[in-house]
C-alpha cells in the first residue's frame, strides 16, 4: 500500500531558495541540492535553518547568491530581484545542535543527564549556603565570646565554680589586708622593674590574635614570697616623711554623686538591704567566709602634715588653659614659652619668677635635637624624634605617624591635668623621660644589645623574650611592622605607667599601676587592647569594652573583693582581675580631689588600704558596696 510522505520546506540560508526534505530528516544536517551548502533541517515546516560547520562567509559555497527568490517574488521587466543573506546567531545555532544531540540520545541517557544537572545545581547551592553559614557562625561565636563570662557562673549549689583552681593540699594562713608598701622601682639607675604587656587585636569580637607582649620585672620572685603556705610577716609601722597631708585638700562632705549613693539610698548602712550583686570572698587560703559578716572597721587615722591645697606638695599648678604642644625635632623650634608644662604654685612658691621657666625651656630645647644623632648612631637606623611637654619619643616611623603618636600622648597629659586639676600625674619631662619605638624584631634585638652593653648590671633575658619593657623613666616596645596592636595603644599604655610611677615616687602598688594605665588607654583611645604581666606569659581573652564586661560581672555577682585586688601582683592574673583593677581605679577617679589625696598618701609611704580609707573618708567595705552599685550601671 502506498504511503504519503510529508516534507519540511524551508529557505536555504546559503542560496535563499526554498527546498524541502522528509520529516524524518528534522534536526539533521543535509546538503542543499541547489548550492551544495551544509544546512540544518528545521523541526517544523517553514522554520529557520542555518549553515552547519562554519560561518557563512567562511564556508565554501555559502556566499549569498544574487538571483530572484523563485517562490516569493520574481523581478519584473527592467527590475533586479532582491537578494537575501540570512545568518543566525552562533548561540542559536549551538542551541539547535544541542537539541538535536539530546533528541538522538536514548531515554535513559537523557534522564541521567537531567539528574546530573539537578545534582550539580543542588551541590553548588549547598556550597554557597554553607560558606555563608560558617561565616555567620564564626561571627556569632566571636560576639558570644565577647559577651559570655570567662568563668562559669557561680550558683548556690556550686559556689566554688566561679573561683580559679587552687591547690588545697595545704591550708594557708590569712594574709593581712594592708599589703607591704611597694618597693622603690628605681634601684637600677632610673630603670623600673620590667614587666610584660600583652596586646590584643582590635577585633575581638574580631577573632583575637594571640597576645603580643612586653615585659616588667627582671628578676623572679623570691622563694619565700612564692611560698603560699607560709604566712606573710606583719609589715612594720609606716612612718611617713614630712610630706604635706591630703587632709586639707579633701572636703568634709563627698563632692561627687558617686560617694553620695549611700545617703541617696536612705537610711543607715545597717538598715539597707544588701546589694543584688555580691562580692566573691577571698578563698585563696582555703578558709570559708564567716557565716555572719563583721561590721565594717572604722577609718584608720593617718597622721600626715598639712599640705598646700593648690599644688598637693608638688610646688607646681597646671596651666590655666591647656594648649596642645607637639614638636618634631626636624622642624624649626617653637616658642619656648609654649613648652612650659606647668607654673609655680602661687600659694607656696610666690617668690619664684615664672619667667625663669621660659629661660630653662629655651636652654633645654637647644640640646634636644641632638637626640636624633645619638640614637641614630646607636641603632644604625633612620629615626624620627619629637616631644610633648612631658615625654620625648624616638621612633622608626614616618614623620606623619610620629606626629600622630605624639598627639595621642599629649592628649593623655591634657586629660590627667584637666581631669584631676593637678600636676601630680604630669611630673615627667622630655629630657628625663623617653619612649623608644622600633619597627621590627631585628631592630628590637639590636636595641637590646645596645642597652645591655650600656647597663650590664641588669638582666635582659626576659626583655629579649618579650616585645618591650616599661620603666619609670625609660620604656620601649616593638611595633611589629605595624601589623599588630596600633602603636598609639602601646605608647599610651606605657606612658601611663611612667606617669603613675613618677607621680607616686615608684611606690604605687600593682593594682593601681595596671588599673591607671588601662583607665588612661580607655580615656584617650576609647578601647582597651593592652594588659601587663610578670615573669611568664599570661594569655587572657578580654573584650575591648571593659565597662560592659564589668557591668555584666556585677549583675551576675562575680566581682572580686577589694582586699584581694589590693594584693594582686601581675603574676598569673585572671581576666576578671584585670577588669577589676581597671574598674576600681576608674571608680576612685570619679572623685578627682580625693584621688589626688590617695596619691599623696601612697607617695608618703602609706599602704593601699589605709591610703584609700583616709582619702575617701569611708571604710573599705562601704566603698566596695558603692563600687558594686556603680559598676552595674556602666556601659
Amino acid at each position: 500500500m502506498a504511503t504519503h510522505m510529508q516534507y519540511l520546506t524551508f529557505r536555504c540560508p546559503g542560496c535563499d531558495r526554498r527546498i524541502g526534505f522528509p520529516t524524518t530528516h528534522a534536526g539533521i544536517p543535509v546538503l542543499c541540492p541547489k548550492c551544495q551548502a551544509r544546512v540544518m533541517v528545521p523541526e517544523k515546516d517553514g522554520g529557520e535553518s542555518f549553515l552547519v560547520g562554519a560561518l557563512a562567509d567562511a564556508h565554501p559555497g555559502t556566499a549569498p547568491r544574487k538571483f530572484p527568490a523563485q517562490d516569493d517574488a520574481v523581478a519584473g521587466p527592467g527590475q533586479q530581484a532582491a537578494t537575501h543573506a540570512l545568518r543566525f546567531h552562533r548561540w542559536k545555532r549551538t542551541a539547535q545542535r544541542l537539541r538535536v544531540a539530546v533528541r538522538r540520545l536514548p531515554w535513559w541517557q537523557t534522564g541521567l543527564i537531567a539528574v546530573s544537572c539537578v545534582a550539580a545545581l543542588a551541590f553548588s547551592g549547598y556550597i554557597i549556603v554553607g560558606e555563608f553559614s560558617r561565616e555567620w557562625e564564626a561571627r556569632e561565636k566571636a560576639n558570644r565570646q565577647a559577651r559570655l563570662p570567662d568563668a562559669p557562673r557561680r550558683s548556690r549549689s556550686a559556689p566554688e565554680e566561679a573561683q580559679p583552681e587552687r591547690s588545697r593540699s595545704q591550708p594557708q594562713a590569712k594574709e593581712p589586708v594592708a599589703e607591704t608598701p611597694a618597693k622603690d622601682r628605681e634601684a637600677n639607675g632610673g630603670e623600673a622593674e620590667s614587666f610584660q604587656i600583652a596586646t590584643r587585636d582590635e577585633q575581638v569580637a574580631q577573632s583575637f590574635d594571640p597576645t603580643r607582649l612586653f615585659n616588667l620585672e627582671s628578676s623572679p620572685p623570691s622563694a619565700k614570697a612564692a611560698d603560699e603556705s607560709e604566712s606573710a610577716p606583719e609589715p612594720p609601722p609606716v612612718r611617713p616623711p614630712p610630706l604635706p597631708s591630703a587632709k586639707a585638700a579633701v572636703p568634709d562632705e563627698p563632692a561627687d554623686s558617686v560617694l553620695k549613693l549611700l545617703e541617696k539610698s536612705g537610711g543607715k548602712e545597717e538598715d539597707r538591704p544588701a546589694p543584688e550583686a555580691t562580692v566573691v570572698p577571698d578563698r585563696a587560703n582555703g578558709a570559708e567566709p564567716p557565716a555572719q559578716p563583721l561590721p565594717p572597721a572604722p577609718v584608720v587615722a593617718v597622721e600626715l602634715p598639712a599640705v598646700c591645697p593648690d599644688c598637693q606638695g608638688t610646688t607646681f599648678v597646671p596651666l590655666p588653659s591647656y594648649r596642645p604642644y607637639v614638636w618634631d625635632y626636624k622642624d624649626p623650634a617653637p616658642d619656648p614659652a609654649a613648652a612650659v608644662p606647668f607654673l609655680p604654685c602661687p600659694k607656696c612658691q610666690r617668690s619664684v619668677d615664672p619667667r625663669t621657666a621660659v629661660a630653662a625651656e629655651a636652654e633645654r630645647m637647644k640640646n634636644a635635637p641632638a637626640t636624633i644623632n645619638e640614637w641614630t648612631r646607636k641603632l644604625n637606623a633612620r629615626l624620627e624624634c619629637g616631644e610633648t611637654r612631658h615625654v620625648s619619643v624616638v621612633a622608626q616611623l614616618q614623620a606623619p605617624a610620629l606626629k600622630g603618636l605624639l598627639q595621642q600622648l599629649d592628649r593623655l597629659t591634657q586629660h590627667v591635668q584637666t581631669t584631676f586639676r593637678s600636676v601630680l600625674l604630669a611630673q615627667t619631662r622630655p629630657d628625663t623621660h623617653r619612649l623608644i619605638v622600633v619597627w621590627d624584631r631585628a631592630d628590637y634585638d639590636r636595641l637590646i644589645d645596645v642597652l645591655a652593653a650600656e647597663r650590664p648590671e641588669q638582666d635582659w633575658a626576659l626583655a629579649r623574650r618579650a616585645s618591650g619593657r616599661v620603666g619609670r623613666t625609660f620604656s620601649f616596645f616593638n611595633a611589629q611592622r605595624g601589623l599588630g596592636t596600633p602603636v598609639e595603644n602601646l605608647a599610651v599604655f606605657q606612658f601611663a605607667h611612667m606617669l603613675i610611677l613618677e607621680g607616686t615616687d615608684g611606690k604605687a602598688a600593682d593594682w593601681l599601676v595596671e588599673g591607671f594605665a588601662s583607665h588612661c588607654e580607655n580615656a584617650v583611645l576609647r578601647k582597651n587592647l593592652c594588659y601587663a604581666f610578670r615573669y611568664a606569659p599570661n594569655e587572657v581573652r578580654l573584650a575591648t569594652n571593659w565597662n560592659a564586661e564589668m557591668a555584666r560581672h556585677a549583675r551576675q555577682g562575680q566581682l572580686v573583693s577589694w582586699d584581694r585586688i589590693l594584693k594582686l601582683d601581675l603574676i598569673g592574673m585572671k581576666p576578671l582581675d584585670y577588669l577589676s583593677c581597671y574598674s576600681m581605679v576608674r571608680f576612685l577617679a570619679t572623685e578627682p580631689t580625693r584621688f589626688n589625696a590617695l596619691l599623696v598618701n601612697i607617695r608618703a609611704g602609706v599602704d593601699s588600704q589605709r591610703a584609700i580609707e583616709h582619702a575617701y573618708g569611708r571604710p573599705l567595705d562601704d566603698l566596695q558596696k558603692l563600687w558594686v552599685s556603680w559598676a552595674r550601671q556602666q556601659r
